[in-house]
């Protein structure tokens, strides 16, 4: 069997990733202008986000950029907006998760595993050596679930948005 070019993984299309713990379905779907516009100024008001002052605007503007092998996502749960993903391929020796988002009315219901799962899948399936993200120091939680998903600190980055924070990079080996 042909392993897929670096290109032909993580394609926008719509992708079927499984349940959620309430049964909706968790799904991908290419993202919109108009959905960008609805999740940018909700992602502003919590987390990383919120802390480092990024508004609406420029989350929207990510939402939205296609460029350098980045492929958005929405994310959602049966047919409710439950988030957004960005995915950057080719990256260093596999992909790297951009932006992995859930609304707070949605955490807790495993629809992270399940984007985490398929973005781990798809690289397998290309035979990428590693799978790449990076989480703000101050972001204790998000640290927790990729670590309990087999993610290592592969490099800490000091001041890298801004003085006195930390980003760190994680980093899951699959080969």
């Amino acid at each position: 069997m042909t392993q897929p070019a670096s290109g032909d993984l993580y394609q926008l299309r719509p992708h079927l990733l499984g349940a959620a713990v309430d049964g909706r379905s968790v799904s991908l779907a290419p993202m919109r202008a108009e959905t960008a516009a609805q999740l940018g100024p909700q992602f502003a008001t919590f987390g990383p986000w919120q802390h480092y002052g990024i508004g609406g605007s420029p989350l929207t503007a990510a939402f939205l950029d296609s460029t350098g092998g980045n492929r958005p996502f929405a994310i959602l749960a049966g047919d409710d907006l439950a988030g957004a993903a960005i995915v950057r391929d080719p990256w260093l020796m596999g992909p790297y998760l951009v932006f992995l988002g859930v609304l707070p009315v949605y955490q807790g219901r495993k629809i992270g595993d399940a984007v985490l799962g398929w973005f781990e899948t798809e690289a397998r399936r290309g035979n990428k050596r590693n799978v790449w993200l990076c989480v703000t120091g101050m972001n204790a939680g998000a640290q927790r679930f990729y670590r309990a998903h087999g993610f290592d600190v592969a490099a800490t980055l000091p001041d890298l948005v801004r003085d006195g924070d930390d980003e760190i990079m994680m980093r899951k080996r699959l080969a």
